[in-house]
């Protein structure tokens, strides 16, 4: 092959790769932005708890949110099965749910719903009880778990796992890490 036809071919080459990266780039920049849970849609049903919710129960409620922590704890290495609300195991919104209602605080079922069932609370640093959640898929928060304190939240994290903690450190996790929301609110 001449030196020209050389030249020719390593040119289509170049540009052929240049595409290449191009039109990778570009779906993988597309996929980032899907992954944005967006922002959070009007409050239609707050959870917020009143003091008459905890009175009698708890002293305050900082005692609500180690009880909903500690209710959740109970059950670590339950299984999860999707769509479940305890009979068999728990998805990650079941569990958030079952905790809170043990403890006498109804929240929606399914974590879209839950997303927007409180507050804002701090992203950075969540409170004991606060829920946290994940955008796992292609279409806003998808993925809920209750934070512990400590950096570490217990989840249903999905098919052939149970129940468990984790690290918010843990990079599955940071990289779809939506924000957190207050459902019990401050003293």
């Amino acid at each position: 092959m001449s030196s020209s036809g050389f030249l020719r071919v390593l040119r289509v080459s170049v540009v052929q790769l240049i595409l290449i990266l191009f039109l990778l780039g570009s779906a993988g920049a597309a996929k980032r932005v899907v992954a944005t849970p967006g922002p959070r849609p009007p409050v239609i049903a707050m959870a917020t708890v009143s003091p008459e919710q905890i009175r009698g129960r708890f002293a305050n409620k900082k005692e609500l949110r180690s009880a909903v922590c500690k209710t959740a704890r109970t059950l670590l290495g339950k299984p999860y099965v999707s769509g479940d609300n305890g009979r068999v195991g728990f998805d990650c919104s079941s569990l958030v749910q079952e905790s809170f209602r043990a403890n006498g605080i109804e929240l929606p079922r399914v974590s879209v719903s839950q997303w927007s069932a409180g507050r804002a609370a701090d992203p950075f640093h969540p409170n004991e009880g606060d829920l946290v959640f994940f955008v796992t898929g292609d279409a806003g928060v998808s993925h809920v778990g209750i934070y512990l304190g400590g950096g570490e939240f217990i989840h249903a994290p999905g098919s052939g796992k149970t129940i468990r903690l984790t690290s918010m450190k843990a990079p599955y996790y940071r990289q779809r890490y939506a924000g957190a929301v207050d459902v019990i609110g401050d003293e």
